[in-house]
């Protein structure tokens, strides 16, 4: 596997300064809270400690949203060192973001049998997918909740389709073909339980991703040095 391009730090940047905002925070709402103990006999008191809570409240949230931007970039790095097992016929381009800015493309990977987009999830938990249509199960008081979630294959599909049309604008292929760019969701965590009904793309684990893009079957087969004008039309349409 080639590296033409690692991850940025857009997600390290995001999840610092959700634990930054978060701790800032809590630390108001707990200097709040102590202000409001001693003001606890003036009118002051009661609309203090309602502003300590919400400081509390709003800070536990981002910090959450720090652990889930840790656990995004945590799995975005385990599917880099898994991709590491292609050989050098295989390009990488990780942690693409371009300038309509919708959300950022965590993989490409260009190869002699195709273009595959990759988008990874670093769920835990059981996770369910009918069609495009997703959702989690949470256990909460001896109960089994389910929530719709964002779905991973309507936004993998998006990107393939933007990729597919940079590169179709680009018009850098020698001979005219029908390129299909694959889109791909990869679950990280060995613990999550999937459950698959009809999904409209791939859904592997981080374990089978290089054995299905090895053996993807493809009647178009590209040249070294197709896939270096590809990738360089990708890069610099890239934000990052």
């Amino acid at each position: 596997m080639r590296v033409l391009k690692h991850q940025s730090n857009y997600l390290q940047l995001k999840a610092k300064k959700s634990k930054d905002e978060g701790l800032g925070l809590i630390g108001l709402g707990v200097l709040g809270g102590l202000v409001s103990i001693i003001l606890r006999a003036t009118f002051a008191f009661i609309p203090l400690a309602i502003l300590s809570i919400i400081l509390v409240i709003f800070g536990l949230s981002s910090l959450q949203g720090y652990e889930n931007y840790s656990r995004g970039l945590k799995g975005e790095d385990l599917v880099s060192q898994s991709l590491m097992n292609l050989n050098d016929e295989y390009y990488l381009i990780s942690d693409i973001r371009f300038s309509d800015n919708f959300g950022n493309i965590d993989h490409i990977v260009l190869g002699p049998n195709g273009v595959f987009v990759i988008e990874t999830k670093n769920y835990r938990g059981v996770i369910e997918c009918v069609g495009d249509e997703w959702g989690k199960f949470y256990e909460e008081a001896r109960y089994q909740k389910y929530y719709e979630t964002r779905s991973p294959s309507k936004q993998v599909k998006r990107n393939a389709i933007r990729v597919k049309q940079i590169i179709d604008s680009a018009n850098i292929l020698d001979r005219s073909i029908n390129l299909w760019v694959d889109g791909i969701v990869v679950f990280v965590d060995p613990t999550v339980i999937l459950k698959l009904s009809n999904p409209t793309v791939p859904i592997l684990r981080s374990n089978q991703l290089c054995d299905y893009i090895i053996n993807k079957p493809t009647k178009i087969t590209f040249s070294p040095q197709e896939l270096k004008k590809v990738a360089l039309s990708i890069i610099n349409q890239s934000l990052v």
